[in-house]
């Protein structure tokens, strides 16, 4: 250091802020230009079959339960803006990169500039950056998650509004995914948590804001979007019927159900292990009918359901063990499996582009060309969220170890219900999971300042 540096300290430290903000400057135009090009490669929105239902509700505004309808509101608000998914990728593709901008600006300006590079990074790693474009409810239910944590974790505020804004953000992630029903309540304790003192009376307000989350879902899911009756568990449960036989059970068919489908015993036989596409999507019998819309079939169904599993345990376990080794992609090459991203008929009925471009097919084959790597498959990330409970467990009096628990119970936790009710192994459910590995990772690794 200079001489005049020592005789004025003051010069040195507000040098220095000035080089960090010309980095945090930088930054934001990287982020951006990322934005930019991640909104090219998935333009105008990758859809899905999900998507479609929901884009065809949205633009009716009648709604429908098997896909929450909080998403397709949100969709129909849009609408006048364009009509198609483009202001969906919008708002995926800002929220996702607005994100990763928070947390390098963060530990870039404490000083923890290694840490802000790997933030940087990751914010192109392949199981990031593999569904933003997606318009899907999983993505949905992720990235304003993602954004609640990153600010109640590196941004905390005792500012009521700010802290009603992330509450309606976890709300709305908590309305778009029916699994995701416990895995709010550890974030909904991450926003409220200030100090460990505190821990019992920050439980009790937890659990207060849990039961308005429900009074709040009723008024505005039965009360003002009405959405048709469905039933989202009743596939899993043919599904279920299906491995039971598969397994040398001798399940309970439901009358209604049998009635609808004369082949029924012979669509069952077509079952292959972990994933419900055999039995409904690619029957070569024929897809099983499910009268969703008719609450004395889904009693039927539901009647049947329990009565085969209580009555063929054995049978039942082996299919739902099947099922979460496939869930988890133990023993699999590839575990990233979005291969198929337009459906022609489908998007030729809703008005969407579906002609590849070159920027679209580089974006898929991103991720593509990093599937056989662990991260890449489910387990990986299971094990990351044992991880981080356990380190979380260690360090549980301090601050930073309730974090990690609770990221960690809310990734395990969102995860939980696809042991007993999933209908397929794909990866796009553990994209919560993934972003609750990486911000307890962070929180483990920063330097305190």
């Amino acid at each position: 250091m200079s001489a005049s540096q020592n005789d004025n300290p003051g010069s040195a430290v507000s040098g220095k802020a000035k080089q960090d903000r010309g980095v945090i400057v930088a930054a934001f135009a990287g982020f951006s230009i990322l934005a930019i090009l991640t909104w090219f490669g998935f333009y105008p929105g990758t859809m899905s079959p999900d998507s479609y239902e929901q884009f065809a509700q949205a633009k009716s505004f009648n709604f429908d339960e098997h896909h929450p309808p909080a998403m397709a509101a949100l969709w129909a608000l849009l609408l006048p803006v364009k009509n198609g998914p483009q202001p969906m990728l919008f708002l995926q593709v800002g929220l996702y990169f607005t994100c990763w901008f928070l947390l390098f600006k963060r530990f870039w300006t404490d000083g923890q500039h290694r840490l802000a590079l790997v933030i940087g990074l990751c914010s192109i790693a392949p199981f990031c950056l593999n569904y933003v474009g997606v318009i899907w409810k999983d993505v949905h239910n992720a990235l304003p998650w993602f954004f609640v944590a990153t600010i109640a974790l590196f941004y905390p505020t005792k500012i009521k509004i700010y802290i009603a804004f992330l509450l309606i953000a976890l709300w709305y992630g908590w309305m778009v995914r029916g699994n995701a029903v416990l895995a709010v309540l550890p974030l909904i304790f991450l926003v409220l948590h200030k100090k460990e003192s505190k821990l019992i009376t920050t439980t009790g307000i937890t659990l207060i804001v849990f039961v308005l989350f429900f009074v709040g879902k009723m008024i505005v899911h039965d009360v003002m979007l009405q959405p048709s009756h469905s039933d989202p568990y009743s596939r899993a449960m043919v599904h279920d019927l299906a491995g039971i036989t598969h397994y040398g059970g001798k399940p309970t068919l439901p009358p209604s159900l049998v009635s609808d489908n004369p082949n029924l015993e012979r669509q069952l036989s077509h079952y292959q292990p972990g994933d419900i596409k055999s039995i409904l999507f690619e029957n070569p019998d024929g897809n099983i009918l499910l009268r969703k819309s008719d609450p004395a079939a889904m009693t039927d169904l539901h009647s049947a359901w329990l009565a085969s599993v209580t009555g063929n345990p054995v049978a039942y376990i082996k299919h739902r063990l099947t099922f979460s080794s496939n869930f988890i992609h133990l023993f699999w090459k590839r575990g990233y499996y979005l291969r198929e991203i337009h459906f022609s008929e489908a998007a030729k009925e809703a008005g969407v582009p579906t002609a590849y471009s070159k920027p679209s097919k580089m974006m898929q084959g991103w991720p593509l060309f990093w599937e056989r790597w662990p991260f890449m498959k489910g387990w990986f990330w299971i094990l990351g969220l044992l991880g981080l409970g356990l380190l979380g467990i260690r360090s549980r009096t301090n601050t930073d170890g309730q974090k990690m628990l609770a990221l960690s119970l809310s990734g395990l936790l969102y995860l939980a219900p696809h042991f007993i009710f999933g209908q397929a192994p794909d990866f796009r459910y553990f994209y919560w999971s993934i972003f609750s590995v990486i911000l307890g990772a962070i929180v483990f690794f920063r330097k305190p300042v």
